[in-house]
């Protein structure tokens, strides 16, 4: 059971498998929505391991990202509080409020589906309003959360799900109630086992980054012999950095970066700085990996956009990688052409710019040599 009441629980990534095996690289290379928030349907393929999205306001550019964290991180009952969480939405226990928000037009009366294709994953996601079950006891379900979960039932609906890929299918029902949102579920698996996922990270600017995961990860890299990655890194943005250390003081353990030989919390280094080490050690720490990014962007001056793609693109092949990023920015898309060229890394690169009228969404991709072709026009490609 998860508390609804305690947003500092949630943790907004995927638990998960952190490999996948080499060549995993391009995790997702398609997906399908339907009844899905702003889409009707919305069809976006030819997804490559660094998948630039565009488009106007409203366009569902955010809606994707959180379509495809919804998708990997579905077992968990605190999936709809971290959907939320990304949008800053208040925490309710109220399932109008919750997961209705999920579907198209608010409306529940049809399903809900993500389809997402690749050569790692594979699988369809659907939810329904099911205001006809009635929780059996299982091991999923202690005895004493048992009423709750029939009372909340009654009092409301519970939303079925069912996931689909391959041989493996897992069935059923999340509720909320006044203790939190409970999950009842059975798989295919012996034992009941729920498969695991990539590990998925998502990343916007209203998001309070996890501190003490910054920590972790960085000292997990510092034991493999990784520190020299992460301090290279961040002397893109500033060379005078020669090191970055963790020192415990006052009872808190922080990262503090040295600035020509003054120590400095990394916290007051600047966000620019403090957004970077949190990209790069996503994706050092997690080889594998699948990475949203919400207006990648913020935090950043243009005259870094270009050293960023460049950083990421390299980081993302050693890693092995999928990166999956929103822009509104001109010059971060132009930078990208170019950072993709000095990493070596054109070929496995795209534009999507997305567009949605009337529920009904489309793609049209660009690879590196057509959206370079298209800036050098000076054609709109936002």
């Amino acid at each position: 059971m998860s508390n609804i009441q305690n947003l500092k629980e949630v943790t907004l990534s995927v638990r998960g498998m952190s490999r996948f095996g080499n060549g995993g690289m391009k995790l997702i290379e398609s997906v399908i929505f339907k009844n899905y928030k702003g889409f009707k349907e919305l069809y976006l393929d030819n997804m490559q391991a660094i998948t630039l999205i565009a488009g106007k306001n409203n366009a569902g550019k955010s809606s994707l990202l959180e379509g495809i964290f919804l998708f990997m991180d579905h077992s968990s009952p605190e999936s709809f509080l971290k959907i939320n969480a990304f949008r800053g939405a208040p925490v309710t226990s109220v399932s109008v409020r919750m997961w209705e928000p999920l579907f198209y037009n608010f409306c529940t009366d049809q399903p809900m589906t993500i389809e997402v294709k690749g050569k790692k994953i594979a699988g369809e996601l659907s939810y329904r309003k099911d205001d006809t079950f009635v929780p059996i006891n299982t091991e999923q379900i202690p005895p004493e959360q048992m009423n709750a979960f029939i009372n909340s039932a009654k009092s409301s609906y519970t939303l079925e799900y069912q996931y689909k890929s391959n041989d493996y299918n897992e069935k059923g029902h999340f509720s909320i109630g006044s203790g939190g949102i409970l999950r009842n579920v059975m798989t295919s698996l012996p034992g009941n086992r729920v498969q695991p996922m990539a590990f998925t990270q998502y990343l916007n600017s209203r998001l309070i980054w996890n501190d003490s995961a910054i920590v972790d990860w960085y000292g997990q890299l510092e034991l493999q012999g990784m520190k020299k990655e992460v301090v290279d890194a961040l002397r893109a943005i500033d060379d005078r950095i020669s090191d970055i250390s963790t020192i415990s003081s006052d009872g808190m353990v922080q990262l503090y970066v040295n600035i020509s030989g003054s120590l400095i919390p990394l916290k007051l280094a600047g966000d620019g700085m403090y957004r970077l080490l949190y990209l790069v050690m996503a994706l050092l720490a997690h080889p594998g990996s699948l990475l949203l990014v919400d207006e990648i962007e913020n935090g950043f001056h243009h005259s870094m956009y270009t050293k960023l793609w460049e950083l990421l693109a390299k980081i993302s092949k050693k890693s092995d990688c999928q990166i999956i990023a929103t822009t509104h920015s001109y010059e971060c898309i132009a930078a990208s052409v170019e950072g993709m060229k000095n990493a070596g890394r054109t070929k496995d690169f795209c534009l999507s710019r997305l567009e949605c009228a009337e529920g009904i969404g489309k793609s049209y991709n660009y690879t590196s040599d057509l959206l370079e072709h298209a800036i050098n026009s000076d054609l709109e490609v936002r």
